[in-house]
C-alpha cells in the first residue's frame, strides 16, 4: 500500500482518495471554538447532546447520533450493536468491511461472521441477498444466523444504490428480520448523485443504521453513527457501553461532535449546508475530469485513455497507458494504481480517481494537461505527431525545434522546444511555424509569457490556423505558450521557483526553470538573425481588467532612435484602442535585476538588446477567454504582417476605423539620471507600478475602464469587512482609466488603478 502515501508537488493535483484534503473552514472554526475553555467529558458537552437534534432536522425524524474518529470505527461497532456473536452480516464481497478493515466487524462483534456476496457493479440485490440468507439457513442455525446486511452508498466501485433499489433491500430486511446497515463513507456524495433528501436515502428506503461519513468530505476525523430509533431502543440502549469496551468514549468528545455540528451548518437558517456544498464541488470536479478524459482520448486517438464505467459521484475508474501514467507521476501528480497494487491488472489498467470538497479546478486542469501532453509522448521522450488541425500543403510535425533552416517553404508546422537540461515533455513549449511560398521577413509572436492569460494563446492557435502559406512571403514565427510551467498551474510565474517570467530577459543559461526559459527563447527565438520584429501578447490575468492596447518603447539614445520609430510604426499598424509609447532607458533596464518585480528585463528589453523593433499586446483579463478579445490580437497579427510585407495586402484585415488613444509617456525622471527603471512608473510598461493600496480590505471602483477623470477625482474606496473606509483612491493626474483591479480583495502593496 506504499502508494497510499505518495503525495503529490504543489500546484499539482492528489486524486488518490478525498481523504487527502484537509477541514472545511466551517469544521475547523466550529473545533476551534470548542477548544477554548472547560465542558463537561464523555460526551455530556452541549455540542454531543445538541448532535440528535440536529440529526433529528436533516433526516426528519427522531435519530440517535454517537460520534466516533473513524470509519472502520462507525462500521464495526454499528453492525456489531445489531448482532450477537454467533450472528452474521451479509454484505458484498468486494465491501469496505470485509476487504478493507482488517476483521474490525468481527473483533467488535466478538466473532460476528461476515458473508460476502458476490454481484455486478459492486451491488447487492434484493435477489442476491435472498438467495445468500436461505442458503445460511437451509440447515437450521449451523451456518450462522444473518442479523444484519449492510450495503455501501457510494459503493466500492463509486456507483450509487437507486432508491428503487435501496427499497427493495429494504424490503427484504423486512421480511428476513434483519437490520439494514448503511456505509455512508460518501453519504453526502451519494446524496448529491441521487438528487434526493437524506430521508429518502435512508431510513425511508428501510436502513435501520447508517454510518455517516465526515473525514472524506471536509472533516478533521469525525463520524456518526445514526440509529433511526429514539435512545432507548434495543440497538441504542447500551451503545455508550459499547462506545466505552471499544475504546471510542473520547473523554473530550466535544471535539468529534463540533466538527460534525460544524460539518452539518444549521438546518434551519437557510443556508447552503457546508457538507452538500462540498460534496456537490466533488462531484463537479469528477464530471469534469471524466469529460476532460474523454476529449483527450478523442482529440489524441490514443485508445488506451479510458473511463471504465459511468460517474456518478466523486469517484473515476479509468485506464492510462504506462507509459502515460508514469509521465503523469513525474509531473507530481498522484492517483491510485488499484489494479497494480493488487497484482489483479497490469500498471494503469485500473485506476482510481477521487475528486474532494477541495479539489482545485486549476489543478485538475493540470492534472488533465500532464495526461494529454503525455499521451502525445513517444515512449524515447520525444512527441508525436498530432492530427492537422486544418489542411495544409505540408503536415504538421512535432519534431524539436531546429530553428528555421529545418522548416521548408509553403508549410505549416508545428515543433516543440525544452529548456537546455529540461527533459520533461510536460513542460515542452509549443512552436508554431507558418512559412510563405517565398522568403521575407520573420514575425516572432510570444504567448503565454504568464500563465494566467489565456486569450493570447487561443488567439496563436488561431493564428496557426488561418494564415495560409501560398498567401504569405516570409514567415509568421510563434512560441504558443512560453511559460509552460505557470500555464500548467494557470499561475502568474512558475511555482518551482516564482519568478515572474516578463522580467527575466534576457535570462541566465545556469538560474532557475524561468531565467533558463527566458534565456531559450532569447538565444534560440529573439536572437534569431531572420527574425524582423518581435511581439508579445498578453491580457491583465486573472486580478485585473483593462482596455486593449499595444505598447512600445521609445529610447533616450539618437542611435536608438530608428529602433524607436520602427516599433511604433509597427504598434500603430497593428492598431488597438490604445497605442501607448513608453520613454525608456536600456541602461536603466540593464541596472535592474532578473526577476525585480518592478523592473525592466522585460521581453522588449530582450529584443532591444538584438536590435529588434519590439511591441506587446495587452487585454481585457479576469481569468477568463473573451473571444472578442481574441479576434481583436488575431486581426491586429494580421495588420502587423501586412505591415511586415509578409502577407499579401488582399489576405490582410482593415484596421478599427479609430484607434481611442495614440499617446507618449512624457520624458520620466530617470532620463534625469534617476536610478530606478520606474521612476515614472508607465514607462517600463509595468501597468501595476501607480495608484498602489497602502492598506488590506476590499476594493470598490467608482470609475470605469475609459472613463476620463480630472486630477483630484476619486477613483474608488478601500473598505474593511466591517465596512469602514480606510483608504480614498484620487487620480494624481487627469487622464483616461486604461486598467483597473478586478478582484476586490486587496492587500497593502497592490495596485488598484492606471490612468494614462
Amino acid at each position: 500500500m506504499a502508494a497510499l502515501a505518495v503525495e503529490a508537488r504543489v500546484g499539482c493535483c492528489n486524486l488518490t482518495s478525498d481523504n487527502t484534503a484537509g477541514g472545511m473552514p466551517e469544521v475547523v472554526a466550529a473545533l476551534t471554538a470548542a477548544v477554548s475553555g472547560t465542558a463537561p467529558s464523555y460526551g455530556n458537552d452541549h455540542y454531543t447532546k445538541s448532535l440528535n437534534a440536529v440529526f433529528s432536522k436533516v433526516f426528519e425524524r427522531e435519530c440517535t447520533v454517537f460520534p466516533v474518529a473513524t470509519g472502520t470505527a462507525a462500521n464495526a461497532l454499528a453492525l456489531a450493536s445489531c448482532c450477537k456473536p454467533w450472528s452474521a452480516v451479509l454484505c458484498h464481497a468486494g465491501s469496505h468491511i470485509h476487504v478493507d478493515e482488517a476483521g474490525a466487524t468481527e473483533a467488535a462483534g466478538c466473532g460476528v461472521k461476515l458473508i460476502p456476496i458476490e454481484g455486478a457493479n459492486s451491488k447487492l440485490t434484493s435477489e442476491s441477498i435472498t438467495a445468500q440468507y436461505d442458503a445460511t439457513t437451509r440447515y437450521g442455525d449451523y451456518g450462522g444466523v444473518p442479523a444484519a446486511v449492510s450495503v455501501s452508498q457510494v459503493n466500492e466501485s463509486g456507483l450509487l444504490y437507486t432508491l428503487d433499489e435501496l427499497q427493495a433491500i429494504g424490503e427484504v430486511a423486512r421480511v428476513k428480520k434483519l437490520v439494514l446497515h448503511m456505509d455512508g463513507a460518501r453519504f453526502a456524495n451519494a446524496l448529491e448523485g441521487l438528487g434526493c433528501s437524506p430521508a429518502d436515502m435512508t431510513w425511508r428506503c428501510g436502513v435501520d443504521v447508517l454510518s455517516f461519513g465526515g473525514t472524506k468530505n471536509g472533516c478533521l476525523a469525525a463520524e456518526a453513527i445514526v440509529f433511526f430509533t429514539g435512545p432507548d431502543t434495543a440497538l441504542t440502549a447500551d451503545f455508550r457501553l459499547r462506545l466505552k469496551r471499544a475504546g471510542h468514549m473520547w473523554s473530550k468528545m466535544r471535539f468529534l461532535s463540533s466538527q460534525l455540528l460544524g460539518y452539518i451548518g444549521d438546518p434551519t437558517d437557510g443556508a447552503e449546508a457546508p457538507w452538500r456544498r462540498g460534496a456537490r464541488h466533488g462531484n463537479r470536479m469528477a464530471t469534469k475530469l471524466a469529460a476532460g478524459l474523454a476529449s483527450i482520448a478523442a482529440g489524441t486517438g490514443e485508445g488506451g485513455i479510458r473511463v471504465l464505467q459511468s460517474v456518478e459521484a466523486n469517484e473515476v475508474f479509468l485506464s492510462l497507458p504506462e507509459r502515460v501514467l508514469n509521465g503523469v507521476f513525474r509531473d507530481g501528480h498522484t492517483c491510485l494504481d488499484i489494479g497494480a497494487m493488487s497484482g489483479q491488472k497490469g500498471p494503469g489498467e485500473l485506476l482510481r480517481c477521487v475528486c474532494s470538497w477541495d479539489t482545485k479546478e486549476v489543478e485538475l486542469d493540470a492534472f488533465l494537461q500532464s495526461i494529454r501532453t503525455n499521451a502525445l509522448a513517444e515512449p524515447t521522450g520525444s512527441i508525436d505527431e498530432v492530427p492537422a488541425r486544418v489542411a495544409t500543403p505540408a503536415p504538421f510535425s512535432t519534431k524539436e525545434w531546429q530553428g528555421l533552416g529545418a522548416v521548408p517553404l509553403n508549410s505549416k508546422m508545428v515543433f516543440h522546444h525544452r529548456v537546455s537540461d529540461q527533459t520533461d515533455a510536460a513542460l515542452a513549449m509549443p512552436i508554431f511555424c507558418v512559412r510563405g511560398v517565398n522568403d521575407g521577413p520573420t514575425l516572432l509572436v510570444l504567448a503565454g509569457v504568464h500563465g494566467d492569460e489565456f486569450e493570447p494563446l487561443v488567439a496563436a492557435q488561431d493564428m496557426l490556423e488561418s494564415l495560409d502559406p501560398a498567401t504569405m512571403s516570409g514567415t509568421w514565427l510563434c512560441v504558443g505558450c512560453c511559460g509552460v510551467a505557470g500555464y500548467l498551474a494557470a499561475s502568474r510565474v512558475a511555482p518551482s521557483d516564482n519568478k515572474n517570467l516578463a522580467r527575466c530577459f534576457p535570462g541566465d543559461e545556469d538560474g532557475t526553470y524561468t531565467e533558463r526559459v527566458a534565456f531559450a527563447l532569447t538565444r534560440d527565438f529573439i536572437s534569431l538573425p531572420e527574425v524582423t520584429a518581435v511581439i508579445d501578447l498578453h491580457s491583465a490575468g486573472r486580478v485585473a481588467r483593462m482596455v486593449t492596447l499595444v505598447g512600445y518603447n521609445l529610447f533616450r539614445d539618437p542611435a536608438d532612435a530608428e529602433l524607436g520609430a520602427m516599433s511604433q510604426a509597427l504598434a500603430r499598424a497593428i492598431a488597438m484602442p490604445l497605442v501607448w509609447g513608453h520613454r525608456c532607458d536600456p541602461d536603466v533596464c540593464a541596472r535592474s535585476s532578473l526577476n525585480e518585480e518592478k523592473g525592466s528585463r522585460t521581453t522588449l528589453y530582450g529584443a532591444y538588446l538584438h536590435r529588434k523593433p519590439a511591441v506587446y499586446c495587452e487585454t481585457t483579463g479576469t481569468g477568463g477567454l473573451d473571444v472578442a478579445d481574441v479576434q481583436r490580437y488575431v486581426d491586429g497579427l494580421h495588420r502587423a504582417l501586412t505591415h511586415l510585407h509578409i502577407l499579401n495586402p488582399g489576405h490582410s484585415v482593415a484596421a478599427p476605423a479609430v484607434t481611442t488613444l495614440d499617446t507618449v509617456d512624457a520624458p520620466p525622471a530617470l532620463w534625469s539620471g534617476a536610478e530606478n527603471g520606474d521612476a515614472d512608473k508607465a514607462s517600463s510598461g509595468h501597468l501595476q507600478s501607480q495608484n498602489i493600496t497602502p492598506v488590506a480590505g476590499i476594493w470598490r471602483a467608482a470609475v470605469d475602464l475609459w472613463d476620463g477623470v480630472t486630477a483630484g477625482q476619486k477613483i474608488g474606496t478601500v473598505s474593511t469587512h466591517f465596512g469602514s473606509t480606510v483608504f480614498e483612491l484620487r487620480a494624481s493626474k487627469s487622464g483616461t482609466v486604461v486598467l483597473l483591479r478586478h478582484l476586490a480583495r486587496v492587500d497593502a502593496g497592490d495596485f488598484l488603478a492606471v490612468v494614462v
